[in-house]
């Protein structure tokens, strides 16, 4: 072996002896728990699913949280906080956009009930009889403790819903986000460590000897 590679060899040797563990402990990877609390506040819709293929899955609000676990308020019993493990966390998926569609659909139908009141306002103005009898029909169906829905509250109860469907229909609908968050190596005893994932390629060309 040249000079050259025997050099890149002992080096890559050295680097791999200096990043392994010490003792000889293995390591396990797990979910850190401080960047959930930056990504999924208090009170956000989880969606976690234990580690492995059969891992079953859970949903549920999240109450709070620690170092090493969390707790969360399932959708069958949302009552009692059930705690999980983070070490024992696969997958964690968030709701987003949860309530974006009814929030949009109440400010766009007080805007179409707004608008539906201007037009009530100017069919009243260019249709006065009409608008009188209706009216007047309004009154006395109040009286009588019945209803009547006559055209100036249908052109109202129009703008409304068609402003409340069209912010229901341009809203982002709610959809299930997958956290990606940092990843947390330990050894067996406990102390924190740092995961290198080192690789050199070279390339050399040496001469033969004769």
């Amino acid at each position: 072996m040249s000079s050259p590679s025997r050099a890149v060899t002992t080096c890559g040797v050295l680097v791999a002896l200096a990043l392994a563990p010490a003792n000889g402990s293995a390591q396990n990877t797990s979910i850190d728990s401080s960047g959930l609390s930056a990504l999924a506040p208090v009170g956000a819709h989880l969606r976690v699913r234990g580690q492995g293929v059969h891992s079953s899955v859970f949903r549920g609000r999240l109450r709070a949280m620690s170092s090493d676990s969390i707790m969360l308020a399932l959708d069958d019993d949302p009552d009692e906080a059930v705690p999980f493990a983070v070490a024992d966390l696969g997958r964690v998926e968030v709701e987003r956009d949860e309530k974006t569609r009814d929030q949009a659909a109440t400010v766009m139908g007080a805007i179409g009930a707004a608008g539906g009141v201007t037009a009530a306002v100017l069919w009243c103005k260019h249709n006065q009889a009409d608008c009188e009898d209706d009216i007047d029909k309004t009154i006395e169906a109040t009286q009588n403790d019945s209803s009547y829905v006559g055209t100036s509250l249908l052109i109202i109860l129009g703008g409304t819903a068609v402003g409340a469907l069209l912010g229901y229909a341009i809203a982002p609908p709610p959809h299930w986000e997958l956290l990606v968050l940092p990843a947390r190596t330990s050894r067996y005893d406990g102390r924190p460590s740092l995961l290198w994932n080192v690789g050199v390629r070279y390339a050399f060309g040496g001469r033969r000897r004769r």
